[in-house]
């Protein structure tokens, strides 16, 4: 044990020999760009329905790529795409068999893409730590479907009704904008390297929005 401790203690000195002069050294020049990507999941309210429906949200992975500009040394333009798994949900219509109301289930599929140009504010000077705001105009790409299942129900006489073929309706894809608004940190890993951590919120038409959580990777350069 006292041999382990040893060990222990001499890989710290090693390491507070190697910071130190790291440490002493001038700060890096200012970088013009950074580039990240990040992964994570999104959390998407495609609108409102007026059947009913099980669930208004889903959720996915998510992932992104960046690249931003910086203006100043705190202010920095970016742009980021971003692209999700498909996602679907549940509504409950009815239709009407021998005069009899009867209901089906519909499955709607969503597979959604963002582009967001943003403006970053990211706060403290020479800090490991960079906490940060941005906004900016988002656009919405999303890819819709409709799964029609086979679907079964009992009729008055307890006979098996047939109430919906199985059967897909055509795809469709809606564009809309709306605003995106985000908070997180940057924590560096060197003068360069950075983690990215944070959320984003973004709305566009009423009854639509997205919340992502998200972690990543980047470089200044």
């Amino acid at each position: 044990m006292t041999a382990s401790i040893r060990a222990i203690s001499w890989i710290f000195v090693v390491l507070l020999a190697i910071a130190d002069p790291a440490a002493a050294q001038s700060s890096p020049p200012q970088p013009r760009f950074d580039s990240a990507v990040s992964a994570g999941l999104i959390e998407a309210r495609p609108g409102d329905v007026d059947q009913p429906y099980y669930d208004n949200w889903y959720a996915q992975g998510r992932y992104a790529g960046s690249i931003g500009y910086y203006l100043t040394k705190n202010l920095k333009a970016e742009f980021e795409h971003a692209w999700s798994g498909e996602g679907s949900r549940y509504l409950l219509e009815y239709t009407q068999i021998s005069g009899l109301p009867y209901p089906y289930q519909v499955e709607q599929y969503f597979q959604l893409q963002q582009s967001t140009l943003r403006i970053v504010w990211q706060f403290r000077d020479n800090a490991w730590v960079h906490p940060y705001l941005s906004a900016g105009y988002v656009l919405d790409t999303e890819r819709q479907r409709v799964h029609l299942p086979v679907t079964f129900q009992p009729g008055p006489r307890g006979e098996r009704v047939l109430v919906q073929n199985e059967r897909d309706l055509d795809e469709r894809t809606e564009l809309r904008g709306g605003v995106s608004i985000a908070g997180g940190a940057k924590i560096y890993v060197s003068p360069r390297a950075f983690i990215n951590t944070g959320t984003v919120i973004t709305y566009s038409k009423p009854g639509t929005g997205t919340v992502n959580l998200i972690a990543g990777f980047g470089m200044d350069f």
